[in-house]
């Protein structure tokens, strides 16, 4: 993954977008070299999407979910 995704772009994202695309950020973390600016774009991309996703698990559900 030679680009960060960013939270902005990530927000809009469903679900299993997200969950697909931390699948392969962590497969190309696996394929880096160690102290790459690919390891480090890849590294920020995987903090990226997991703050998203935590922040959907943390927000209130509206009554009825």
């Amino acid at each position: 993954m030679s680009t960060v995704l960013t939270i902005a772009t990530l927000q809009s994202r469903s679900d299993l977008e997200l969950q697909n695309l931390l699948r392969k950020a962590r497969y190309d973390l696996a394929c880096t070299a160690t102290g790459s600016a690919e390891q480090r774009d890849t590294l920020a991309t995987i903090d990226n999407i997991t703050r998203v996703m935590r922040q959907r698990t943390m927000r209130p559900r509206p009554p009825g979910f």
